[in-house]
């Protein structure tokens, strides 16, 4: 095969390797074919042979120009940019830049005809007997055995390649119970495998599962600053989403979810968007069959909070719930319910209550606590005015009293709380706590939230016939309205802003 054909092909294998038939027929790959492999292993052996030109932190000549021959294929071939931006992000000449370029499709065609072959498959032990029952409890919401039968596996698990994978289950049913100290010990223990040399081909991965671990703690402490900056920290040192495959794959999208979930939450709906659309590119190589529902609530919830298109959230939040009743995932499916519930209850009272007391009937047995929490409190607005006042009074004592409640679901729960004394009447009561939380939210960085609590304050002073300071309330909060409020709050905003004759918040 000539230079050229090497090149044409190289370059095809990385433009091609979703398309499964084009992949097979590559000259390059061929070989493969008596391996029987299947498309996903294939597509991580292109990858594999891309990581192979990266030399990592070595900092020689060679190793410098081998990096740059492997970052221009990545950015051309895979990102597909210019080759006129690539060149100048690089600072290289047009004709170095295409010197470098062959030779890096040189380098990556020799290095996609090198099969390594595939991990021998682990052997089926009497330990794995306690892994399946861990993952069982797990889908079952028993967190709390969950974490002692973890515990109790990883005493025969050091050096495994499991280990990791044990203790990010351990971390994550520590959180749902609600003991934070316990999740901490696991995330140190993570992060002390990631050090240790046992297994460094699971490095990254490791460190996916640190980071996942560490963002969801700080998440539901309300710490979005620190959150949010280890995602996109690790997001960008993990390189390309493109690039990854298998369990690193599947950690990345989970990453990029809760990316998109605490973008939400602070109303950055340009951030969400884009967070969610980075975790479609790889939802199809997930190994979390479900992996779909994730972001069709995702899309779901941007619909109706950011856009306000209910038709769009119904039709996304549908498609979460079937994909979760298709495989069974029983958190998933109650997320799913209540939220389908929320987005239909308008246009459909019986349909939309039944979503939701039907998910927060699964919620509360396989939800952690805190998960719980905000789901059930995220109904209550809608619920108002189809229950009385101290049913939800006394929803919201029972989910206070299962388990002291994270900062974020108490300030969720909070609101709650101010939401319903406007709707008992208790004006004065509603505004002082809708003002209260409102600061406190927006401390937090729970922009869309704290919208809502101000939104509820003015209302409460228009009831209390306090004209002036209802407007001087949605004036001072229209900033936080217009750019974080979510669609309904914008509306109700609005329709208040009109009853006090305020144009600029309308």
């Amino acid at each position: 095969m000539t230079d050229r054909e090497l090149i044409a092909n190289a370059r095809s294998a990385l433009h091609e390797m979703d398309d499964e038939r084009s992949l097979r027929r590559n000259p390059l790959l061929t070989y493969l074919d008596r391996h029987a492999l299947g498309h996903d292993r294939l597509r991580a052996h292109v990858l594999r042979a891309l990581e192979r030109l990266d030399p990592g932190s070595r900092a020689d000549l060679a190793s410098e120009r081998r990096g740059r021959q492997h970052t221009i294929l990545l950015r051309c071939d895979v990102q597909r940019k210019t080759h006129q931006a690539v060149a100048a992000s690089l600072g290289l000449s047009r004709r170095q830049f295409y010197r470098d370029r062959r030779l890096a499709l040189i380098a990556f065609a020799a290095a996609l005809r090198e099969y390594r072959g595939t991990p021998a498959p682990v052997t089926t032990e009497p330990r794995d007997v306690r892994l399946l029952y861990i993952k069982t409890l797990r889908e079952r919401g028993k967190y709390d055995a969950v974490w002692r039968e973890s515990v109790r596996a990883l005493h025969d698990l050091r050096g495994d390649p499991r280990e990791a994978e044990v203790w990010t289950v351990a971390a994550e049913a520590a959180r749902f119970f609600g003991n934070a100290r316990k999740s901490q010990e696991a995330i140190d223990a993570l992060r002390a495998i990631a050090e240790r040399a046992e297994h460094p081909h699971l490095r990254r991965a490791t460190a996916l599962r640190t980071a996942i671990c560490e963002t969801a703690l700080d998440w539901m402490q309300a710490d979005f600053a620190k959150a949010r900056s280890r995602v996109e920290r690790v997001v960008r040192s993990c390189g390309d989403e493109r690039t990854t495959y298998g369990r690193d794959a599947t950690l990345f999208g989970i990453l990029l979810n809760y990316g998109a979930w605490m973008a939400i939450d602070v109303g950055d709906w340009a951030a969400a968007t884009e967070f969610t659309r980075r975790s479609e590119r790889i939802a199809a190589r997930s190994e979390v069959e479900y992996a779909s529902s994730y972001l069709h609530r995702l899309r779901g919830r941007l619909a109706l909070q950011c856009d306000g298109d209910v038709s769009r959230a119904a039709m996304e939040l549908r498609d979460a719930l079937d994909v979760a009743d298709a495989h069974n995932a029983l958190a998933p499916i109650a997320c799913s319910s209540v939220e389908l519930g929320l987005a239909t209850i308008a246009s459909e009272e019986r349909a939309g209550l039944d979503y939701i007391r039907y998910g927060l009937a699964i919620g509360r047995d396989v939800c952690g606590y805190d998960d719980f929490a905000v789901l059930f409190i995220n109904t209550v607005p809608a619920m108002l005015a189809h229950t009385t006042t101290e049913s939800a009074l006394e929803g919201v004592e029972v989910v206070r009293a299962r388990s002291p409640l994270f900062r974020r679901a108490d300030l969720f729960t909070r609101l709650a709380e101010s939401a319903i004394s406007l709707a008992a009447g208790r004006n004065e009561a509603a505004a002082r706590s809708g003002a209260e939380v409102a600061r406190e939210l927006e401390r937090a960085s729970l922009r869309p939230a704290a919208a809502e609590a101000h939104v509820i304050s003015a209302e409460a002073l228009l009831r209390e016939r306090r004209v002036v300071a209802a407007r001087r309330t949605l004036r001072r909060a229209s900033e936080t309205i217009e750019r974080f409020g979510g669609a309904p709050t914008r509306a109700r905003a609005a329709t208040l802003g009109a009853c006090l004759a305020l144009p600029a918040a309308q």
